[in-house]
């Protein structure tokens, strides 16, 4: 779990994948990121807004390869 978190493409996969356990995407992405800071000490992403950004850049790549 911590090689996977540790990228950002990893991260983006375990989000997606636990979308479908949460109400909102902002409670997928802090779920995910709770288990990064428990297994760094510290948060991956400042806030919810700059993963997002992060996500976009990623699904964007992915679409067009």
């Amino acid at each position: 779990m911590a090689r996977k978190l540790n990228t950002p493409h990893g991260f983006v996969d375990e989000y997606q994948r636990r979308l479908y356990a949460h109400d909102r995407n902002v409670d997928a992405y802090w779920s995910v990121e709770e288990d990064y800071f428990q297994l760094f000490g510290r948060n991956r992403y400042s806030c919810y807004q700059s993963f997002h950004t992060i996500l976009r850049r990623i699904l964007r790549r992915n679409r067009t390869t």
